[in-house]
């Protein structure tokens, strides 16, 4: 008796082995039915769209729609989307039945910079230096002033020190409080090679200096935003210096 059971149970397991064998065989010689993009990005306007992505692949020549599944090289389409630089990670590529599901994460762009020379790049929150293009359409932090330097694309701002580096650090603090973002949208290097953020008004310089304390300088920003300069009078402070650890200094116009 205890013999059949083991018979019958071997003979159980094998009948689902095949049947999922001939499955998966028969899924393999199924075709494709379609692409579906999924793009994992939090700002309003994705450098890349899911048509972007299909072409990414039509002009790597890879065929898809209407292809056997076991043909379809998803190893080969990882290559060609880990290549673009806009993408950041890929999340998925497999089937979904007959469906192809292509699963990615955009760049986060951080800074837009000019260079004296008269070019512009992108900087994302890793410190990837990006080409510019007119695909990005976000409200981000300006940058220029006296950045001497060259930028090249992949380049990662973050391997050594450079006045660029400090303002990256500087903006990545600014991106995450709000009242900030609202009322400053210019960083500048000055002549002295002294950071300054420029308020969106522009009647005010501040000196912010390197990336030192800068959690604390914003305090000192926000405070005098909030509790000196609604009460400043008619003369306007024309600069506000938060270099100094525990002190501010402050000027007003025709002092």
């Amino acid at each position: 008796m205890n013999l059949f059971k083991t018979i019958l149970r071997v003979v159980l397991v094998l009948t689902i082995i095949v049947i999922a064998v001939f499955a998966v065989i028969k899924m393999q010689n199924r075709s494709c039915g379609g692409i579906k993009v999924l793009i994992n990005y939090q700002g309003e306007n994705p450098i890349l769209t899911e048509k972007d992505i299909i072409k990414l692949i039509d002009i790597a020549q890879i065929k898809i729609v209407n292809q056997k599944l076991k043909t379809i090289p998803l190893e080969r389409i990882k290559q060609v989307l880990s290549s673009n630089i806009y993408i950041t990670k890929i999340n998925q590529i497999n089937f979904s039945g007959t469906q192809l599901v292509i699963n990615v994460t955009l760049r986060e762009i951080l800074l837009h910079v000019f260079l004296p020379n008269n070019s512009s790049y992108f900087i994302d929150y890793e410190g990837i230096v990006i080409p510019y293009t007119d695909k990005i359409k976000e409200k981000l932090f300006i940058v220029n002033g006296n950045l001497k330097m060259n930028l090249t694309k992949n380049q990662n701002i973050l391997e050594k020190s450079s006045s660029l580096k400090s303002i990256f650090i500087i903006a990545s603090q600014l991106i995450k409080d709000p009242y900030m973002v609202a009322n400053f949208k210019q960083i500048y290097l000055n002549d002295k090679n002294i950071i300054e953020l420029i308020p969106i008004d522009g009647n005010t310089t501040i000196l912010f200096g390197d990336e030192v304390d800068v959690n604390e300088k914003i305090f000192k920003i926000k405070e005098i935003y909030s509790n000196v300069l609604p009460f400043s009078g008619e003369k306007k402070y024309k600069l506000i210096d938060v270099r100094f650890k525990n002190r501010v200094i402050a000027n007003k116009e025709n002092i």
